[in-house]
Formats: structure tokens, sequence, C-alpha cells
């Protein structure tokens, strides 16, 4: 009953949200039809009877020039979300490799299990049980936020590699509407990175060759970041299954990528990466 109840106030926060900036910026309801959004489903989702994907609230901002950002932040009551800032200081501190920032988050969040295990993950690793919990938890989500998918980016190579192959073809069934989102997109590319990079280290090819393939299809040609970690993902299968040399190669392009872009925290944690598993 409290789930749906939150679920409820949680639709009703975007609704309104959406209806203060449609009436801030003086656009009829009617104006969304050429992006295939009629006046009936905007009122009902305003009314909060109904939830509209996020492809098509981000295409409705979109048209009032408002930013996924910005519409967040008014859901949120104008203040930053508490826990996605918490993921931003937790992700920082993961590619800084500083221990004693994550075991600082680890304990203050301690009672907010998504990102305590996020934390523990990355210090520790995880139990079967806390695997369980977290696979039980994403089975039943129906439409991730920003946290949900923070939490993915880092826990996903903590899985076994049955629940990360679940997962990931759960993320991909549920979640196209997020790869026409820049900061989503780029969030899912990361964990199914990850992922890859994972199951490359275990030895599970095909399954690496998957998730790489679908990461490939979903790339967008200006996301320099989120290419460059396909060039080492890609590089270490090879590697790990076909050519070594070749494989070397590409990781330490990408390597220098990194660095020419100036994406130090990125090329730092690659770096450990590469010399914790490249011979």
């Amino acid at each position: 009953m409290e789930t749906s109840l939150n679920a409820i106030k949680e639709r009703i926060l975007y609704s309104k949200a959406f209806q203060l900036v449609r009436h801030q910026k003086n656009i009829k309801t009617t104006a969304f039809e050429s992006l295939g959004v009629d006046n009936s489903v905007i009122s009902r989702f305003e009314n909060g009877k109904t939830l509209m994907g996020i492809d098509k609230i981000d295409a409705c901002l979109q048209e009032m020039h408002t930013s996924l950002r910005e519409y967040e932040y008014m859901v949120n009551g104008f203040a930053e979300d508490t826990l996605e800032e918490a993921f931003h200081e937790l992700e920082s501190a993961y590619y800084e490799n500083n221990e004693t920032k994550i075991r600082s988050i680890q304990k203050e969040y301690r009672n907010e299990r998504l990102i305590y295990l996020s934390a523990k993950a990355i210090l520790d690793g995880l139990t079967e049980a806390e695997q369980e919990i977290i696979y039980e938890d994403y089975s039943q989500i129906e439409s991730l936020g920003y946290a949900e998918l923070s939490a993915f980016a880092l826990i996903i190579e903590h899985m076994a590699t049955d629940m990360i192959m679940d997962m990931m073809d759960n993320f991909w069934d549920k979640n196209t509407a997020y790869y026409k989102i820049f900061s989503y997109r780029r969030k899912l590319l990361q964990g199914s990175h990850r992922a890859a990079l994972e199951l490359s280290r275990r030895g599970e090819k095909k399954y690496a060759k998957l998730v790489l393939d679908v990461t490939a299809g979903i790339l967008h040609e200006r996301d320099i970041f989120s290419k460059t970690m396909h060039l080492f993902s890609v590089g270490y299968y090879l590697y790990r299954f076909e050519n070594v040399e070749k494989g070397k190669k590409k990781m330490n392009f990408a390597l220098q990528v990194f660095e020419e872009v100036e994406s130090y925290r990125l090329l730092g944690a690659y770096q450990r990466f590469y010399k914790e598993t490249v011979k």
C-alpha cells in the first residue's frame, strides 16, 4: 500500500511540474500534437490520471525550451535531489579511488539501500543475499530514475553473471526511451560498458560480445566519452579472446583520448583497470 501511495504522489509531482512549465511558457495543451501527443494525453497527465513516457516528456519539454534537468529540479520542489547529489559524490569518489570518501558516503546513507549497497559494492563487493535484493528491486522497477541508473552503473559489475545478463535484457527492453536523452543514455552506456569489461574478465565471451554489440547500436556520434569507453571495452574483449596486441593497441589509444580531452578521472579509472588485468 505504501509503495502504491508513493507512486501516486510521485505521479502528481511530475504532472504538476509539467503543468507549471506549460503555464509559465503560456503554451496550450494542443501545442504538442506535432510530436504525437494530443490534447487528451496532456490533460490526463497533468491531472495525474496517467503517466507519460520519459521520451515524450523530454520531447514536450524541448518544445517548451526547458531541459529535463530543469524539470526534475521543479519536481523536487526547486531543490537538488539529495539521493542524486549523493550518487554524484559517490561516482566522483569511485573515479578518484577515494576509499575514505566512499566509506563516509556508505555510513551517511546506511538507511538508503540503493546508495549504501552501491558504496559497499565498490569497497567490499556484494554477498549473494545482497545481489538477490538488488536483482529483485530492479526487476520490479517499471521506470528508472537517474538515481537508479547511477546505481546500476556502479553495481552491475559486482553481480553474478546470470543476473548481469537478466538485468541488461530488462534494461534494454524497458528503457529504449532513454536512448534519446543524453544524460540517461550515458548512464546506461556507462553501466553497460562496465558489464562488458567484467564479462570479458570472467571469460564470458558470448555474453561480453552481446553487450558490446547492443551498446554499439546506441552510441551517439558526438558522445566522445561513451565512444571512448566503448573503444576501451572492445580492446579488452580483443585482448581476452582474439588478438592480444590488437586489443592492447585499442585500449592504449582509448587512454590517450581520455588524456587528450582532459578527462582525468575516467583516465585514472581505466588506467587502474588496465594495470590490474592486462599483462
